[in-house]
């Protein structure tokens, strides 16, 4: 019998062996009630069993569900690191929680304008930079900061290695004012000592309405090549207003002089000696050759600058050529030079060969020493003439960039002005011809030399 149903009988007061009417009836309801609580037991124990076994199940469930949670939150994690590591925009991540429990002590302090703070002691800035610690560095950085490797990039700012130091207060000062972003023009130098220029970007993640400044994260968009071309579109745009202040100059010049001598001419014709009229005639014919060749050089460098820029090649004999020229520079300009050396065929348009000798020769008159000098030398690689002049030389570092448009050889007080064109369109020339133009400074003689293709008569030996 269910020892359950026994309890509760005797809590009766009853014997379960001593029936209290018919044996029949009393054993028919003790087998009843016994099979009652049999099945209550049964169904308790299935209860208990099933409960147990949910349980257990849920255990599992919740067990599969934390491990499928970590295992997102680590797939998400290698995904970032893999965005980071292979962005190809240069990111750092960064603690700046020390930094900031620094600022918070400062600003405790009674300190409320940290730019001017900063300014009467930059000491404590390096300080507040040093708080800073560099905890990863993507590929990219280290590309740009021309790093062996990323590795280079972690650990504690140097403040004596931050070239832009507003740009440092700037981020400082975006912690001080609780911003979780901040995005400004920087400058920097590499590991290589190259100065680098960028946009960079400070962002720091936010957890509900707390910021977790130990991630911040920091990207530098590489904008160094923008920047060189802005800086070289401001030289030329200098350059073009020099050009315009220097052409205005050599054009009004000659100008004044050629109305000034026909004024003279035109209202005192018959007054006027024929040696005075002769001069005037002169001086009007040697303005007007100058104003010619200034606007040749113009016309050539505007073609220049499209490309339709026409040479012919043929054959031409140097001492012909080079005496043309330096016969008009001498009634021009009343200057002796020396050509006794000067021999030899070379293969280019005659018209284009006589403006660059022109150019070459008023160069030395202009910059150059009181002696001035010309010779050729013919080889296999070619025909060269050599202008040489006893001045002081181009600068070292000027020697290229005067073969560059509107850039002048020298800019010493009291020289006359010139376009900055001559030299730039010569080269130009000789390049199309063939050759080459470049400039030396040997045993205090400057020196250009012009190289052309060889031209050889017929019957003479190369």
């Amino acid at each position: 019998m269910n020892p359950v149903l026994v309890r509760q009988l005797r809590r009766l007061g009853l014997d379960p062996d001593t029936p209290p009417a018919s044996v029949e009836q009393w054993t028919d309801l003790l087998d009843r009630i016994d099979s009652f609580y049999d099945n209550a037991d049964q169904s308790r124990y299935l209860l208990e069993r099933s409960l147990e076994m949910s349980s257990e199940e849920m255990k599992q469930l919740y067990s599969q569900m934390e491990e499928t949670a970590r295992s997102r939150v680590e797939l998400s994690e290698i995904h970032y690191r893999n965005l980071f590591l292979y962005s190809p925009i240069a990111m750092w991540e960064e603690d700046f929680s020390e930094a900031s429990a620094w600022l918070s002590v400062l600003k405790a302090s009674g300190v409320r304008d940290l730019r001017r703070y900063f300014a009467k002691k930059p000491e404590d800035l390096d300080y507040a930079l040093s708080l800073i610690l560099v905890r990863d560095a993507n590929h990219a950085a280290a590309e740009l900061f021309e790093a062996e490797s990323r590795e280079e990039l972690i650990g504690p700012l140097i403040p004596e290695e931050i070239v832009d130091k507003e740009a440092a207060i700037e981020e400082l000062t975006a912690l001080w004012d609780g911003e979780s972003r901040h995005d400004r023009e920087m400058e920097g130098k590499t590991f290589k000592g190259n100065r680098i220029h960028g946009i960079l970007h400070w962002r720091a993640p936010t957890l509900g309405l707390k910021r977790d400044l130990t991630r911040v994260l920091v990207a530098i968009a590489d904008i160094t090549e923008r920047k060189a071309a802005e800086e070289r579109m401001a030289e030329l745009v200098r350059s073009k207003d020099e050009f315009l202040a220097a052409v205005s100059h050599e054009l009004r010049t000659p100008l004044t002089t050629v109305f000034g001598a026909a004024e003279s001419l035109q209202e005192q014709w018959s007054d006027l000696d024929e040696p005075l009229k002769l001069e005037l005639l002169e001086l009007i014919a040697g303005e007007s050759r100058d104003l010619a060749h200034l606007i040749e050089d113009l016309l050539v460098a505007a073609r220049a600058d499209i490309g339709t820029v026409v040479v012919r090649r043929l054959p031409i004999e140097i001492h012909a050529e080079v005496a043309m020229v330096l016969e008009a520079i001498a009634q021009e300009k009343g200057v002796v030079i020396d050509s006794s050396r000067i021999e030899g065929w070379a293969m280019a348009d005659p018209l284009r060969f006589r403006q660059i000798v022109r150019n070459l020769v008023i160069n030395a008159i202009r910059y150059g020493g009181d002696v001035i000098r010309i010779e050729t030398k013919s080889t296999l690689e070619g025909a060269f003439l050599y202008v040489w002049d006893n001045g002081p030389g181009i600068p070292v570092d000027r020697r290229e960039a005067v073969f560059e448009p509107y850039k002048r050889a020298h800019s010493s007080a009291g020289l006359p002005g010139s376009v900055g064109l001559g030299l730039s369109i010569s080269r130009q020339l000789a390049g199309l011809m063939g050759g080459s133009l470049t400039y030396d400074y040997r045993s205090e003689w400057s020196v250009f030399t012009l190289r052309l293709p060889l031209h050889i008569e017929i019957g003479q030996v190369a």
